[in-house]
């Protein structure tokens, strides 16, 4: 690598799935809210929650632990969850967090590629970062969920507002 590379940064916001730590590309992402009430919408995929009302806007929302397939490995509500808003184009949703832990600057040299790691169900992962409390994978929100079904998502939440 060189010199220009090793001292480039991405931030990412760092969050927690079940019991392990995720950082999401801080370069898509509007905001970050508490837990607000979410309205179901029948006949769903299993990792659409439903939706919320934001500032003037309905927002279908995400549950990132159950698109990953990740398992919940707490017991209750022990976690602080919080939604993640994320813009792709003039489109938004949210994606349900456990908790959020904090932004964090990453020198691009010390993220680890996973080109040969991830298929066509885990392209959002864009990296792999070893820190000290471990690794933690790097998600690309805007490839969280795939444009069609966002379309598809947004149309629901809009027929439902």
């Amino acid at each position: 690598m060189n010199a220009e590379v090793d001292n480039k940064y991405s931030r990412f916001l760092m969050v927690t799935l079940g019991e392990r730590h995720f950082g999401l590309a801080l370069d898509s992402i509007r905001e970050a809210i508490a837990l607000p009430e979410i309205t179901p919408l029948p006949s769903s995929p299993r990792f659409f929650l439903g939706v919320i009302f934001l500032r003037g806007s309905v927002i279908p929302i995400i549950d990132m632990a159950a698109k990953m397939g990740i398992k919940e490995l707490y017991q209750g509500d022990s976690f602080d969850k919080g939604i993640v808003i994320c813009q792709v184009n003039s489109q938004y949703y949210g994606i349900l967090v456990h908790a959020i832990d904090s932004v964090t600057s990453i020198l691009l040299k010390d993220i680890s590629e996973v080109s040969n790691l991830t298929n066509e169900n885990t392209s959002y992962i864009s990296g792999i970062y070893k820190s000290e409390q471990g690794l933690t994978l790097l998600i690309e929100p805007l490839l969280v969920v795939e444009k069609s079904d966002l379309s598809a998502l947004a149309e629901k939440a809009k027929l439902s507002a």
